[in-house]
């Protein structure tokens, strides 16, 4: 919110004053508007001269400044008042309406004019929208089982997204918004309808539920850099346990390889794993493996290995020889008991 000086009198309708505000009037109120807004100003701008004039000198200073512009080549097609500076002038074109902006201020004897886009006036100020969040209306009449009620419901709490719409559950509806502040999220949203001209109507209290909310803004960290000696950026993915992992970098961040030996020594089952190329582990030689190492693809152990030797059943003992042979169908002997 903006907080600036406002005279609301220049723009009063003949005949009407202002009533001034009760202590139970609210000091702030939110509507979220949506998306791209369908009203075109880009050929409207702000013009202020300073210092300020007097609502009384309005057409002086109209006069003034369609002349200083007309004197420059860029063309008005209409002015009207502003409640943020002398007055609202709409360009001929917006190429015209981007030149005045960008070549402010302007000079006129010893007044100084100043042009800003229509929509970047002293009311202006950024808005962050923090969190998308899944919405459980219970008890939402049915009678507002429309999108633009539900849209319209939601207006003074964020962006409407998404309505999931399940005519089997007609109990409540889930409305995914875009939030403002999730923390100020009402425990119930009250929907009124003014239903004659008496003023008389309803209302139907909704008890509301936040059922998830995910920070948005989360960037998407730096680009990977260029591979050397012209390596290809997308090779064929690296399965293992079933999981696709980048070659790149999962594997230089955890260089645990995809080959395993089964490494029967001294009564002890041991699984150790290689890295793929030995510039990773210098002390190991995959060309000289020990006669009694039996290399196996990892992803064939979908059971639980046994830690020792002495814990299986001699009748289901497979020998080690024997175990790379069925590495596809193997079973954990454990289980098979």
């Amino acid at each position: 919110m903006a907080n600036f000086p406002c005279d609301p009198l220049p723009h009063l309708p003949p005949g009407t004053s202002i009533v001034e505000p009760g202590p139970l009037r609210t000091k702030r109120s939110y509507v979220v508007v949506g998306g791209d807004l369908l009203v075109a100003c880009d050929d409207w701008a702000i013009a202020t001269l300073a210092p300020e004039i007097d609502a009384a000198e309005y057409d002086g200073a109209i006069a003034v400044i369609v002349d200083y512009l007309e004197h420059r080549g860029l063309t008005v097609c209409h002015t009207n008042r502003c409640g943020m500076g002398t007055a609202l002038v709409q360009f001929v074109s917006s190429c015209d309406r981007d030149t005045a902006v960008e070549s402010s201020p302007h000079m006129i004897g010893d007044t100084v004019l100043r042009f800003v886009n229509q929509d970047r006036g002293i009311n202006y100020r950024d808005a962050t929208f923090t969190h998308d969040v899944w919405l459980m209306l219970v008890n939402y009449p049915l009678e507002c089982w429309q999108v633009d009620t539900v849209v319209k419901t939601m207006t003074p709490y964020g962006r409407f997204l998404i309505w999931s719409k399940d005519n089997s559950n007609k109990a409540r509806i889930v409305v995914k918004i875009r939030a403002y502040n999730v923390d100020t999220l009402p425990l119930s949203i009250v929907v009124l309808q003014n239903s004659s001209d008496n003023g008389s109507g309803g209302s139907w209290t909704c008890p509301t539920y936040i059922l998830s909310r995910n920070l948005i803004g989360a960037m998407g960290g730096d680009e990977d850099p260029i591979l050397p000696d012209g390596e290809n950026p997308h090779p064929m993915p690296n399965v293992f346990n079933g999981f696709w992992h980048d070659l790149h970098n999962d594997f230089h961040a955890n260089p645990d390889p995809v080959p395993v030996v089964i490494d029967v020594e001294n009564g002890n089952v041991e699984v150790i794993q290689i890295p793929d190329t030995p510039e990773q582990h210098p002390n190991i030689n995959l060309n000289e493996l020990p006669e009694d190492h039996e290399v196996v693809a990892s992803q064939d152990f979908t059971q639980p290995a046994a830690q020792n030797i002495n814990d299986l059943h001699d009748d289901n003992f497979v020998p080690n020889s024997t175990a790379v042979e069925i590495a596809d169908n193997m079973v954990d002997p454990i289980t098979a008991l």
